[in-house]
């Protein structure tokens, strides 16, 4: 009898000891799963309606069991041969519309230093650079357009982004002993039907989350820590998603946030009623390995409903009205084909018996006389009801009035009343560019988090600076200090028409805020965000200055000194003010500083040199009056030596004022006067 090695029969026993492991499911976790997906199993079947009327399969509804059910469109199929089912569907461009209004711009991301300190300064700009640069390299263009497409479309109105670090992909380096993958961000995006959390709390506030979603089984298998094991497609079984591919298989995450239990949270991966992965804590930490109590997933509504802990997107509203649209052209058709085909009527004997109606230019028939009144003729036809069309249109109006979409009324001509149905369809929009306000700013910063725990390596990333491509040399995770609190103000993402720009630019123009170049490129660009560029650079020049003298005079008395502009002045330190600095901004700046409780607590040292500074922006406004007097006086003499040198002559004598005539002609009809 054959016996195993000592290797197999260890190999054998620690199987044994994982699959015990692995199917060991903790009773509280598969409760709340169990929960889960009754919640998903109420709200798929609407969700996956929505779904479908926006691809365009709109013949199907869902049935009193909460089941879609298909209606047959071909004959053969359920479908009468006189029925006519097409369909024109209206919710695609008005989502497409939707979409590219809240894409229309890249968000502005601003990250807010959390202290005064120069180095925690310098983090936050290396962060803004750093998020300039994620927006594009992670696909957050791309990520934004499907979760807003979900939010539109699906009937709870909601779409979820999962940032996660990708070990497997990313910059290669060379080890020595073969290529290395550095790892990159990841965006993974999640529709309603695939995500459930506790039943009655809102998002933001549970204390657990279940991700479920269908993925490759070779996938599955291929997962970091996989535990080995037999696994079977079986994503098609389940009714939720039943539509998925036969080699798919139901993947579910159960992330528990950190509690009093669970200090450091939970993360489950399981498949086929099984744990396939080593438990790991909740997967968002911070650089130190901190777990951070937040929701791992980032979440963006249409439209919130106060009384659930879901909400509600524009599909279920489009359902009817789409229906009447598919309903009214079908009737139009169906009366197309009844009414307003072109048939004949003719007496008996009238043609001949072979005679076949062709549509040959020139063709000729030969038929027998006939009394008169009695020759053949067309069939009268009747008009299509004009009622079908009417229900059509105010079935499309409808629609637009629901999406804040409508087109301007009949007879509306007043450029200010047209100005008023935009704006109130644009203000009807301001809640939800709110919320994706937020949305940008909660996953940029994960995004962020996620660079300074595993940007570990160092790597040079590419970053759109204001004068081009810039590279951020040796750049570590660890360089942004903790330094990834991002603001996104719903301004930034505001889309503006190219006639509101023109305005906005022509406006700064004439109040000469602008150079005539700069608004020329921006008119011709088709974009404003450069014309402050100038404004931007002395706000953030002058802010830095302040934080440096408010650091203390160990730091900003270690400037170098340079020759003073005039030279009158000898050396002064390099972080006051230039010639070519806008003074009145700086102005602006440092006096709404000097009255603040901030500076009434600094020191006298950094008063004082707050007073210097105003004083140096004082001499600098000085300068430039006195050269614009000498500027003046210059032009001034210029014109006296002119006039002194001009040739002597006649002088122009000026035109006389038109004398009357004392004895006007007499004009027909009239004496004359006198």
């Amino acid at each position: 009898m054959a016996t195993k090695s000592l290797g197999a029969a260890v190999r054998d026993q620690m199987e044994n000891v994982t699959q015990r492991i692995t199917k060991a499911i903790p009773r509280d976790v598969d409760m709340r799963v169990e929960r889960a997906k009754r919640t998903l199993a109420e709200i798929a079947p609407r969700n996956n309606e929505c779904m479908e009327f926006w691809r365009g399969n709109q013949y199907i509804y869902r049935s009193k069991e909460n089941y879609l059910v298909k209606q047959g469109t071909l004959i053969g199929e359920g479908k009468p041969r006189h029925r006519v089912r097409t369909t024109r569907n209206l919710i695609l461009p008005i989502v497409r519309h939707e979409v590219a209004y809240a894409t229309q711009r890249v968000p502005s991301y601003q990250v807010a230093p959390a202290k005064n300190d120069p180095e925690i300064i310098s983090a936050a700009a290396v962060a803004e650079r750093v998020a300039a640069y994620g927006y594009t390299e992670w696909g957050i263009q791309q990520v934004t357009e499907e979760v807003i497409t979900h939010s539109i479309v699906s009937h709870t109105g909601e779409g979820f982004a999962w940032p996660y670090f990708d070990t497997s992909v990313g910059p290669y380096v060379d080890t020595g002993e073969g290529s290395v993958g550095l790892g990159e961000i990841r965006i993974e995006v999640l529709g309603p039907n695939e995500v459930a959390w506790e039943t009655g709390v809102s998002f933001d506030d549970s204390p657990w989350y279940v991700v479920r979603r269908a993925i490759p089984k070779e996938e599955v298998e291929g997962l970091p820590g996989f535990v080995g094991g037999k696994i079977v497609a079986d994503a098609q079984a389940d009714p939720i998603l039943s539509d998925s591919g036969p080699d798919l298989v139901l993947l579910t995450d159960y992330l528990e946030r950190p509690s009093s239990t669970n200090p450091a949270g939970r993360r489950l991966t399981m498949a086929n009623n099984r744990i396939i992965l080593p438990p790991e804590e909740y997967p968002y930490t911070n650089a130190q390995g901190e777990v951070i109590d937040a929701p791992v997933l980032h979440k963006l509504s249409y439209i919130l409903d106060p009384d659930s802990d879901r909400d509600i997107g524009l599909g279920p509203s489009f359902l009817d009205p789409q229906r009447t649209i598919n309903d009214c052209t079908n009737k139009q058709l169906e009366w197309k084909n009844l009414a307003l085909f072109p048939q004949m009527m003719s007496p008996a004997g009238s043609f001949p018996k072979k005679f076949r109606p062709t549509d040959v230019p020139g063709a000729h028939y030969v038929y027998n006389p006939v009394a008169p009144g009695q020759e053949p003729k067309w069939r009268e036809t009747p008009q299509i009801p004009r009622e079908l069309s009417e229900l059509k249109a105010e079935a499309i109006s409808d629609m637009q009035r629901i999406a804040s979409q409508q087109d301007i009324p009949h007879g509306v001509e007043a450029g200010k009343a047209i100005s008023v149905l935009i704006e109130k369809d644009q203000n009807a929009r301001q809640s939800f560019l709110a919320r994706l306000a937020r949305f940008h700013s909660g996953l940029m910063k994960h995004c962020l988090n996620l660079v300074s725990v595993h940007y570990s390596e160092q790597r040079t990333l590419k970053v759109n600076g204001r004068n081009g491509w810039e590279n951020i040399a040796d750049f570590r995770g660890a360089d942004l200090k903790g330094q990834i609190d991002v603001i996104v103000m719903p301004d930034s993402i505001e889309p503006r028409t190219r006639q509101a720009l023109e305005q906005r630019v022509l406006s700064y123009a004439d109040r000469q805020w602008i150079t005539p170049e700069k608004a020329m490129a921006a008119i011709e660009q088709g974009t404003a965000a450069d014309l402050v560029d100038s404004y931007e650079l002395d706000v953030a020049r002058a802010h830095r200055v302040i934080q440096k003298i408010v650091a203390g005079p160990e730091i900003f008395l270690q400037d170098p000194l340079q020759p003073s502009p005039d030279g009158t002045l000898g050396d002064v330190p390099s972080w006051m003010p230039r010639p070519f600095d806008n003074v009145p901004v700086h102005y602006s700046i440092f006096t709404d500083f000097a009255k603040t409780v901030e500076f009434e607590r600094q020191d006298d040292d950094v008063k004082e040199a707050v007073y210097l500074y105003i004083q140096g922006l004082d001499y600098l406004k000085q300068q430039a009056m006195l050269e614009q007097q000498q500027q003046a006086a210059a032009q001034a003499q210029q014109l006296g030596m002119a006039n002194a040198t001009r040739p002597p002559g006649n002088a122009q004598q000026p035109s006389l004022p038109g004398m009357s005539n004392p004895n006007p002609a007499p004009q027909a009809g009239r004496p004359p006067s006198g």
